[in-house]
């Protein structure tokens, strides 16, 4: 038996690092800890549940089936600066962050592919926006090679419904489903995950099954980040961000390093097989409120993070990466800083390969955000929700939701720092927050990598909501 419904492929997740295990209270044992700050963090769940929400769009995708993708491809050059609409900062695609560690040989790499892009606006009022990107390393060719072309499908399910289905054949490229127009102060995002096949077991536990490894296509060769990372067989590593919110406009594909200086909400999967960085992976049973370890028999390898950019702790240069530290909930407890990797629950793969389904979910109020999950997760005996909430600013434990403010009246500079990042080719810095500084919210959903990720999901009914 299939797993999943494997359309096609689409890929996405992320790669979590966070960064010492602490609360502030000494001679706590680490679960007293994690206790006190789950339920301090979370201590006015009662009040953002009674909100009333008014739909703003709702995209049900009941139409004709059709294939979200253009004839024509935009290439990316990559030039820096407001020429170019796919600039951000320093971590783009060519960015000082990789010229600075890689000298001269980065631009020698970087031609020796091309970057292609598609953006498709689709839903009522173009609401929605599709994020395409390809990359050819036959710099001959003017449009990428079909193969590598990732693409969005509105399609019936077998029922007679209509669903959309993410599609990544392969690891080169990236998919995302995002806002057009940045969402307002308070909001709620949420849809049906169907099906997701970026990575981990089958409902057998097989990592291998259908000629894919690892959600990857099987081959003998090992696969990297080049340009931009190195070292390590990506196939160990595949992910989808199931419901991300971003700190910047107009969200697309990028390099894996870039994803992780600009997200608030840090929500999606993270399914690895043989990692080289030393981490313990601890997912917590629903069922027990105890932790387990990932690569034990107990895992499905398809963890749920419910995790929150964290300033507080401000490590944000980690060795030759940028990882800024994070705040993780569970129903084991939270954790606001740690060298290991934490996650909420996990997808049943039983659910997946039958009918049932997930319910995610996004909302920010005045003065938090929260991270909603509906469904029969894998140590659980029947569909249940958990909810885990944030406060922007909550220094009692130790947290401070990464580029929270939205306006520049939000935020005083407080959390402000000049970052040093040095390479063997030069160093330079960065100012991390200042106080005239303003973050959108713009939310992603599928594989925000250029060079990680490969697999399809199906979604449904995603909507858009603001308080009555």
């Amino acid at each position: 038996m299939k797993r999943y419904l494997r359309i096609s492929a689409i890929s996405a997740v992320m790669i979590l690092s966070l960064a010492g295990c602490s609360t502030g209270e000494e001679g706590s044992t680490e679960e007293e800890k994690n206790a006190k700050s789950s339920q301090d963090a979370t201590e006015d769940t009662a009040t953002s549940e009674e909100i009333e929400w008014e739909i703003v769009y709702e995209e049900d995708f009941e139409q004709e089936p059709q294939q979200l993708l253009d004839n024509e491809w935009i290439h990316d050059d990559l030039t820096s600066g407001e020429d170019n609409q796919w600039h951000v900062d320093h971590m783009d695609d060519n960015g000082e962050y990789f010229d600075v560690r890689q000298g001269p040989e980065f631009q020698e790499k970087l031609d020796e592919m091309k970057l292609y892009r598609q953006q498709i606006p689709f839903g009522e009022d173009d609401w929605l926006t599709l994020e395409l990107a390809a990359r050819d390393f036959n710099t001959s060719n003017e449009q990428p090679e079909e193969a590598v072309q990732p693409f969005a499908e509105i399609v019936d399910d077998g029922t007679g419904n209509q669903v959309l289905t993410l599609n990544e054949p392969e690891y080169k490229g990236g998919i995302l489903v995002r806002n057009t127009e940045e969402l307002p102060q308070e909001y709620r995002i949420e849809y049906d995950l169907h099906n997701v096949n970026f990575g981990g077991r089958n409902a057998e536990g097989a990592i291998e099954y259908d000629g894919m490894y690892n959600g990857y296509t099987e081959t003998e060769e090992e696969l990297d980040g080049f340009p931009w990372t190195s070292g390590e067989d990506i196939k160990q590593a595949n992910g989808f961000y199931y419901l991300g919110i971003m700190d910047y406009a107009n969200p697309a594909p990028h390099n894996n390093a870039f994803i992780h200086n600009h997200r608030k909400v840090v929500f999606d999967s993270y399914s690895t097989e043989d990692l080289p960085y030393g981490q313990e992976k601890q997912i917590c049973n629903t069922a027990t409120g105890e932790n387990y370890d990932y690569y034990s028999d107990e895992s499905a390898h398809l963890p749920v993070y419910a995790g929150f950019t964290n300033a507080y702790h401000q490590n944000f240069f980690n060795e030759n990466l940028l990882y800024p530290p994070m705040t993780v909930h569970s129903e084991c407890g939270s954790v606001s800083q740690s060298d290991n990797i934490y996650s909420a629950f996990e997808l049943d793969p039983a659910e997946l390969d039958g009918d049932g389904h997930y319910h995610m979910a996004v909302e920010r109020h005045e003065d938090r955000y929260v991270i909603e999950v509906t469904g029969k997760m894998f140590h659980d005996e029947k569909e249940q929700t958990y909810r885990y909430e944030q406060k922007f600013n909550d220094p009692e434990n130790e947290t401070i939701v990464w580029h929270y403010n939205q306006t520049e009246e939000e935020y005083d500079g407080e959390y402000n720092f000049t970052a040093t990042s040095e390479g063997d080719y030069g160093s330079y810095e960065v100012e991390q927050w200042p106080a005239d500084s303003a973050y959108p919210d713009f939310f992603v959903i599928g594989d925000p990598h250029l060079n990680y990720y490969e697999g399809d999901a199906v979604i449904d009914n995603l909507t858009f909501s603001i308080p009555k």
